[in-house]
């Protein structure tokens, strides 16, 4: 820990992510750096992402969620994430949100994951990449119907920062393009 209390591992393990190569489920560390985690998580990886409030490391493999434990070189368990597909990520304060690409997004807000549902977003969207702006959060639906439309979240607030996940709420926008985003 830092002297305001993050987890400075986070960001070392980030670091030394960009230095490894994937071998029989996981990282191994390429010569001149040193390993950070070593124990098996699972067949494929299929996303990695850093939260920078709460200093915590995440990986997404075969459909699970899992927190980095670097202090004890673990991962723990949070939860499913659905099939085993390649997964994206927004951090927005204490929220991460994973973006699967083939069902309703699922969000962690350092305690309980929670798969989404139409009153956050528009059925049949299915987001697969997203980014997070200084007062709202953009996703891009993964279907034929919902390729060429970008969702915008309800304005983000300090008092309601779970705004970021709400695709329908007052004020959140749609914007259509002629062509794919994705």
């Amino acid at each position: 820990m830092d002297a305001a209390g993050r987890n400075k591992a986070a960001s070392y393990f980030l670091l030394y992510v960009r230095n490894a190569r994937i071998e029989n489920g996981s990282l191994t560390v390429r010569p001149g750096f040193r390993e950070v985690v070593s124990s098996t998580i699972g067949t494929h990886i299929r996303g990695i992402t850093a939260n920078n409030e709460n200093g915590m490391v995440y990986v997404s493999t075969d459909g699970t969620f899992k927190e980095v434990d670097i202090e004890n070189n673990a991962f723990v368990d949070i939860g499913s994430v659905g099939n085993d597909v390649k997964n994206n990520y927004i951090e927005y304060g204490k929220y991460t949100i994973i973006l699967t690409g083939d069902d309703f997004p699922y969000v962690y807000d350092g305690t309980t994951l929670t798969q989404l549902t139409a009153s956050n977003i528009p059925s049949g969207v299915n987001p697969h990449i997203g980014v997070a702006f200084s007062g709202f959060t953009a996703v891009a639906g993964n279907t034929p119907d919902t390729d060429n439309v970008l969702y915008f979240s309800r304005p983000i607030t300090v008092a309601n920062q779970e705004y970021c996940y709400d695709w329908v709420g007052t004020g959140s926008e749609q914007l259509t393009l002629q062509s794919p985003i994705v």
